[in-house]
């Protein structure tokens, strides 16, 4: 499954934070064949994995660690804004965000969000990139999750802070950026990309509340989406994004959550040129090379949250699949480190 193409108004604030930093945007630009106007106008399409290279590479070439944190600021959520103006609508914080997940991916085709139920009424927003290539989206998954705080922030106040950030990633040396940003439990090297909302937050009543409006703008939401219905394979492979790190991916588990029996769902795929297994492993290969590129822990415990039998078995699912083994990819990124 391709990358996906992104407007670029997703690099909004992008050239003024480098020039800020004492870089030049359109040479980093050039470098991932990124059109000049694309920094300065917001409809030149770009592929997912030019934008998050963009971020990285600024990151690197400028030794700012926190570049999304940074860029968060400046950005806030215009590309999603007609989604947060409808969860403002919403009954509660928790009403609010399952709004926001049920249509993000009209908005949004290079990413899945979902939400879990967590103890004591807590819920957590978790996040992933849907993106083919091997680069680092340690910028992007940091950038999003700023502006989603920073959303939340406007339902709950400017002082509250999740109960916990998790993040796949490695942590930097030096997280007092995140920390400013997030609070104080940022934790990394984690099994999932999520916010952990406590069960009074999730729960507090909105002051913008409004059933009708409410009803109205998912009305509009509803008939635009029906004009850009996902076929079978799209939609299950955002659905098997959002159970993998749960470790529930099997066939059964997937067409429930999907409304529809395994042997429908079979059918469906089969028709599209598509097999449920070349999902699953697609998408395991994806958070494989997240947790290879961007993390510290070892292929023992990625293998070991993946679902793999050990460390041997994921070696040969990634060499099968990619012509490398695991351990030649990290090593190939330490190697542009």
């Amino acid at each position: 499954m391709a990358s996906g193409f992104v407007s670029s108004i997703a690099l909004t604030g992008c050239a003024g934070l480098i020039e800020d930093l004492g870089g030049d945007p359109s040479s980093l630009a050039t470098r991932l064949a990124i059109p000049p106007e694309a920094l300065r106008g917001p409809d030149v399409m770009l592929t997912g994995d030019q934008v998050t290279g963009l971020f990285e590479l600024a990151a690197t070439s400028l030794k700012t660690r926190d570049f999304g944190l940074r860029l968060a600021q400046r950005q806030g959520a215009h590309l999603l804004s007609p989604l947060w103006v409808l969860a403002r609508t919403a009954g509660t914080v928790r009403a609010a965000l399952t709004e926001v997940v049920s249509a993000f991916d009209f908005y949004v085709t290079t990413a899945v969000l979902h939400l879990v139920e967590e103890r004591q009424g807590a819920l957590a927003v978790c996040f992933d990139m849907r993106l083919d290539g091997e680069g680092s989206q340690v910028q992007v998954v940091e950038l999003s999750f700023a502006i989603i705080c920073q959303e939340i922030q406007k339902m709950l106040g400017p002082a509250w802070r999740p109960q916990a950030v998790q993040l796949r990633h490695a942590g930097p040396r030096d997280i007092r950026s995140h920390r400013a940003q997030f609070g104080d439990m940022v934790l990394f090297n984690q099994d999932r990309n999520a916010i952990v909302i406590d069960g009074p937050s999730a729960a507090k009543p909105l002051r913008s509340a409004s059933r009708r409006l409410n009803q109205t703008l998912r009305r509009d939401l509803d008939a635009k989406r029906a004009l850009t219905r996902r076929d079978a394979a799209e939609r299950t492979d955002l659905t098997l994004r959002a159970l993998l790190p749960a470790g529930r991916f099997d066939l059964a588990t997937v067409a429930a959550e999907m409304g529809v029996a395994p042997r429908t769902l079979q059918a469906r795929l089969t028709d599209e040129g598509a097999t449920f297994q070349q999902l699953v492993d697609k998408a395991r290969l994806d958070t494989a090379r997240r947790y290879i590129m961007d993390s510290d822990l070892s292929m023992t415990q990625i293998a070991d949250l993946l679902g793999f039998s050990g460390a041997s078995a994921f070696s040969r699912f990634i060499k099968q699949q990619t012509g490398r083994g695991p351990r030649q990819i990290r090593a190939d990124r330490e190697g542009r480190e």
